[in-house]
């Protein structure tokens, strides 16, 4: 998913699949995914691998907390 604020996408390896969020805004924001149609849908939960906000899921939606010019890698399980 791409924006003119965020780039999102997954990396995904037999061992392990992470969800990379880009973000280049100035000021905080929160998302909703849809992931329906993609790769991941179905995730339980995402655990973030540095430091920022932790993201949410209900049902096929992921809830994102944006934080400035940050690049935020979430494992997903």
């Amino acid at each position: 998913m791409v924006t003119d604020d965020y780039y999102i996408f997954t990396r995904e390896a037999a061992s392990e699949r992470l969800l990379i969020v880009f973000y280049k805004g100035e000021a905080s924001k929160t998302i909703d995914v849809d992931l329906t149609d993609t790769s991941i849908f179905g995730a339980k939960g995402f655990t973030l691998l540095n430091a920022g906000p932790a993201a949410t899921v209900e049902a096929s939606t992921v809830r994102l907390q944006l934080v400035p010019q940050t690049v935020a890698i979430y494992r997903i399980d």
